[in-house]
């Protein structure tokens, strides 16, 4: 748990969705300190309903834009 109380997990998105996430889910999503400016949302774990569905969409996009090309296309085609 962060200092700030907040328990949550951080993703690389597309350009631009970060934003568009937190500001239709601000209950849900930031901007998380020093990543929010290269394509990085934060997204809560610490609320009451958590749809973890959402969560593996995002850690497995978030991978697929920083893992290296070859890795993520295997990972990717395994799933």
């Amino acid at each position: 748990m962060a200092m700030d109380g907040i328990v949550g997990f951080t993703c690389k998105v597309l350009p631009g969705e970060n934003n568009a996430l937190i500001a239709a889910h601000p209950e849900r999503f930031y901007a998380p300190a020093y990543l929010a400016s290269r394509g990085w949302v934060a997204l809560r774990l610490d609320r009451n309903t958590i749809d973890w569905a959402e969560v593996k969409d995002l850690l497995m996009a978030s991978y697929a834009l920083i893992a290296p090309k070859k890795l993520a296309e295997k990972v990717m085609s395994e799933l």
